[in-house]
């Protein structure tokens, strides 16, 4: 006897079989009772358990209160310690993330003058390079001038090629948003590494 494969779907599926109908069949949802997490529902930002693992794992130098979903991501701590700044400078991709889910002003500058995307490239993490451009692009703020392109480029062009492309494909849009926009610098895109 030739055996087919059988088809869930199909009415007529090896007749003989014994598979349970499901036609008729209600399923009860209330017979499987889910536990809900301990701090489901809380109230207290810090219970959050994902961030406090985020700030275990960064190494974040200063009370985790100041990286609450609330916080001011963008204020001068003493020391003139910025959490934006130091997130990026430190190739914090998660950390960065989080921040500019929470509102973190990608477009503000240190005192020095650097932005969080130079500070991003400078510690060389494409991951918080792309989470900042892509915040910028976002904003319709104006893309990098021709020095800041090159330094993109050339600090990713020994990068993996789909990462390469991706960089190479986002200047591009930033360009088209930003003349969309009216903000472009008429900057020439950098096409080859």
């Amino acid at each position: 006897m030739l055996v087919k494969p059988w088809n869930f779907f199909s009415p007529t599926a090896q007749p003989g079989l014994n598979r349970p109908s499901l036609v008729g069949r209600v399923r009860d949802c209330r017979v499987r009772r889910i536990r809900r997490h301990p701090n489901h529902g809380a109230t207290d930002p810090m219970n959050d358990w994902k961030l406090q693992q985020m700030i275990k794992a960064c190494g974040w130098p200063l009370a985790p209160e100041l990286l609450a979903s609330g916080a001011n991501f963008n204020a001068r701590l003493d020391g003139g310690l910025v959490p934006l700044h130091w997130a990026c400078a430190q190739g914090k991709a998660g950390l960065v993330k989080h921040m500019i889910q929470h509102g973190a002003n990608v477009q503000d500058a240190a005192d020095d003058g650097q932005t969080p995307l130079t500070m991003a490239l400078n510690s060389g993490s494409f991951q918080v390079v792309m989470l900042v451009i892509d915040r910028l692009k976002a904003l319709a703020a104006p893309p990098p001038d021709l020095a800041l392109r090159k330094r993109l480029t050339e600090s990713f062009s020994k990068g993996h090629t789909d990462a390469r492309n991706r960089l190479v494909q986002t200047l591009k849009d930033w360009d088209r948003i930003a003349r969309k926009a009216g903000t472009a610098l008429d900057a020439p895109v950098l096409r080859k590494f």
